[in-house]
């Protein structure tokens, strides 16, 4: 987020890092790397970009895929969960779960990371990325690993899953 020259934070969402033709924050898919945040060098903005809507879907296809675990959304479910920045929509195609985390705050990983995989009509990408750390035991995040393949495969459930029961609060 800049500041403008009354040195009063902007509360818009930085236009610079929205791409409507490619991945945002990135000029191609290439572009994507793991990021290092350091907070002392962060400013908060105030934006109430994205804007989550993301509710229940079917466990229709979790998958091992040896390297993570993913979760591929139906069609009905694409359309019903998704973001929104500045007016553009971005559906939910699938999330996953990284056993390391890939990017740190501060130079610390977490137990795990959780990516949010969302496209907008024009091919561009959205991802939003969960560290998570170990603690509390998350009964839903439970629920979906015990019935999550054992070894690289699919599996399909029938149980309703509901996305916000594995996001921040905050």
């Amino acid at each position: 987020c800049n500041k403008d020259e009354s040195n009063e934070t902007n509360t818009e969402f930085p236009e610079g890092i929205v791409s409507y033709n490619y991945p945002l924050g990135t000029t191609n898919i290439q572009g994507q790397s793991p990021i290092s945040i350091n907070t002392s060098a962060t400013e908060k903005m105030n934006t109430t970009d994205p804007v989550i809507h993301y509710n229940a879907i079917t466990l229709s296809s979790v998958e091992n895929t040896s390297e993570n675990l993913k979760v591929s959304l139906s069609t009905t479910d694409k359309a019903n969960n998704y973001i929104t920045i500045k007016g553009m929509k971005y559906e939910l195609q699938q999330f996953h779960f990284h056993r390391h985390s890939e990017h740190n705050i501060n130079g610390e990983y977490g137990t795990m990371e959780l990516h949010f995989v969302n496209k907008s009509e024009t091919g561009a990408y959205a991802v939003l990325g969960v560290v998570i750390k170990t603690g509390t035991v998350n009964s839903a995040l439970q629920t979906l690993i015990d019935g999550s393949p054992t070894d690289k495969g699919i599996n399909a459930m029938t149980d309703t899953f509901y996305l916000s029961s594995i996001m921040p609060s905050d």
